[in-house]
């Protein structure tokens, strides 16, 4: 009996000694699972310029646009750089004169960087670094005036702001389908621009009539800005 017992003892360790060993793995978190958002992004501006007054009373200007970045750079599993590229378009309209119009259409086109810090796999403050260029026309139209006059204009500028982001659990939207998140994010910073040449010419006048320019002036584009984004990560 005693033999017996000694032999599966044996038996039993010589089992455990050639059992692998089940391997663990970390869960992914989102920060280190999804590469790549897609943001839609909502800003709202306070320009300092007096000649806003012309576009729109209250002196705040709403932009819409999106931007696409990518976690191209990961340390320590929290600190995350994202590299992004973005649009943005914005339009105001006022009264001009009596019976006249003016508006202001702007497409801003920048790049830059994004980094964050995730203090957690759900929240993460950041920065943002980038630049771009403006392509700006504003108009100017009377009802009882044939034709309108136009400048067609450019602005270059910096951005700098700070936020924080509250992301959701990362999940299938199908069978063998890649996880995604979904992410809220606000922000506040400020806009370092160079000003509009606001340089008029009449549009649609008539051929053989002479036209020519009429300088407005400049119109400052630096202001501070605030924005709410959403973003899906995949």
């Amino acid at each position: 009996m005693k033999t017996f017992v000694t032999t599966m003892l044996l038996a039993l360790a010589a089992t455990a000694a050639h059992a692998q060993a089940p391997t663990l793995t970390a869960p992914a978190s989102p920060a280190k699972a999804q590469r790549f958002a897609l943001a839609l992004n909502l800003d709202a501006t306070w320009p300092g310029d007096d000649g806003y007054r012309l576009y729109d009373a209250n002196q705040m200007l709403g932009a819409g646009g999106l931007s696409l970045a990518w976690d191209a750079f990961r340390a320590d599993k929290r600190l995350v750089v994202a590299p992004f590229v973005e649009w943005q378009g914005e339009r105001a309209e006022g009264a001009w004169m009596r019976d006249g119009d003016a508006s202001l259409e702007a497409h801003n086109v920048a790049v830059g960087v994004r980094p964050r810090f995730h203090v957690r796999p759900w929240l993460a403050p950041f920065v943002r670094l980038g630049g771009g260029v403006t392509f700006a026309q504003t108009a100017l139209e009377l009802a009882s005036a044939p034709g309108r006059l136009t400048a067609d204009s450019r602005s270059y500028f910096v951005r700098a702001g700070a936020g924080v982001e509250l992301r959701s659990r990362a999940a299938a939207l199908g069978p063998n389908l890649p996880k995604v998140a979904l992410s809220i994010s606000v922000e506040g910073g400020y806009l370092l621009a160079t000003a509009l040449e606001l340089d008029l010419t009449l549009d649609g006048a008539r051929p053989g009539i002479p036209t020519g320019s009429v300088p407005l002036g400049e119109l400052e584009r630096s202001r501070p800005y605030g924005r709410v984004g959403i973003a899906l990560h995949f």
